[in-house]
């Protein structure tokens, strides 16, 4: 994944209606000692983010998984 295409859903899941749960959710699984960041990579790395308006939703429910 190319850094601009990085950046561009970084924005799509910041204005996410869902976006405020995803950072809870991240929030306290790195508070558990997860490592967050290579977490959501492999969650976006995964399966594609298509099929949703809202992407900070989609990976919502897979961080709860």
């Amino acid at each position: 994944m190319s850094s601009g295409a990085s950046r561009e859903i970084v924005y799509q899941v910041d204005a996410g209606p869902c976006a405020g749960a995803l950072a809870g959710a991240l929030r306290d699984a790195e508070s558990r000692g997860l490592d967050v960041y290579e977490g959501l990579l492999s969650l976006i790395a995964a399966r594609p983010l298509t099929g949703t308006d809202d992407r900070a939703a989609l990976l919502y429910k897979r961080v709860e998984r």
